[in-house]
C-alpha cells in the first residue's frame, strides 16, 4: 500500500486552550469539525478549511505527556488489501 499523502498527525495535551492558542498563533490553524468523540480535544485546519491538519487529544494526564513527541501519524495510501496481504505473509499481525 504506497502511501500517496499525509493525511494528519496527532498530539496529546494537557492543556486544550493553551495548545489551541499556540497553533492560532504560531501556525495559523484553527479548530473546525470533529466528531463527537467520548474524550476532549479539536481537529484544527488550516484557513482553506479543507482537511484537518492537526488532531489533538485532550485530557491527557501530565505525567504520560512528553514534550514533542507526535502521538501518530496517518498516512492516505492504496490497496489496502494487498498491504494486509503483504504483511500477513510477512508474519505480522
Amino acid at each position: 500500500m504506497p502511501a500517496t499523502a499525509m493525511n494528519h498527525f496527532t498530539i496529546l495535551t494537557d492543556k486544550l486552550e493553551q495548545t489551541l492558542a499556540f497553533y492560532a498563533e504560531y501556525l495559523d490553524l484553527h479548530p473546525g469539525a470533529r466528531p463527537p468523540f467520548k474524550f476532549p480535544g479539536a481537529w484544527l485546519y488550516a484557513r482553506d478549511g479543507k482537511e484537518p491538519i492537526l488532531h489533538i487529544i485532550a485530557g491527557q494526564q501530565k505525567d504520560v505527556l512528553v514534550k514533542g513527541v507526535i502521538d501518530h501519524m496517518a498516512f492516505t495510501g492504496r490497496d489496502l488489501q494487498g498491504m494486509l496481504k503483504k504483511l500477513k505473509s510477512a508474519g505480522i499481525e
